[in-house]
């Protein structure tokens, strides 16, 4: 599929890296020059760093609580191996 009045950008124009760099540095320029971000901010690395610890013993809950069904008399082997794996 030909196209028709493609232009391409300058070699200056497309440092993709820099311009990511520059958006980056002037969003958090931006965030500490308004307290009301920086608390929201806080609030959202603070949100996540708990909801990580919740999400991880969502699998060992649904164990507990629902257990695993038994096939041809492996239940013991199979619930044996799900709950005493490590943790990281």
């Amino acid at each position: 599929m030909p196209e028709h009045n493609f232009r391409r950008a300058p070699s200056e124009g497309r440092s993709s890296l820099r311009r990511v760099s520059a958006k980056a540095r002037g969003g958090a320029r931006f965030v500490c020059a308004r307290p009301v971000l920086r608390l929201l901010l806080a609030v959202a690395v603070f949100a996540g760093m708990s909801e990580k610890g919740f999400a991880r013993l969502y699998a060992k809950q649904i164990l507990d609580v629902l257990g695993l069904p038994s096939f041809w008399g492996l239940d013991q082997l199979v619930s044996g191996s799900a709950s005493s794996t490590p943790g990281p």
